[in-house]
């Protein structure tokens, strides 16, 4: 997640599918999940991990020129 506090995707979709809860500051449309969360079959959260990690580039990652964003 953005701030680090899970490290893998699994957790991320546990996350969302059952620890939603309301804040001030939560999306809109993440506000009308919070009760009951996204409630994923066991499937679809499968089929969902799988899709999202084929979005990671291993080359892009391990790519000098892209390990120091600070660096002129």
């Amino acid at each position: 997640m953005h701030d680090g506090r899970f490290a893998t995707i699994d957790r991320v979709l546990e996350h969302y599918n059952w620890s939603v809860r309301p804040h001030p500051n939560l999306d809109p449309r993440l506000s009308e999940i919070s009760a009951q969360g996204l409630a994923l079959p066991e499937r679809e959260k499968v089929a969902l991990t799988a899709f999202l990690k084929t979005l990671t580039d291993r080359e892009l990652i391990k790519d000098p020129k892209f390990s120091g964003p600070f660096v002129r």
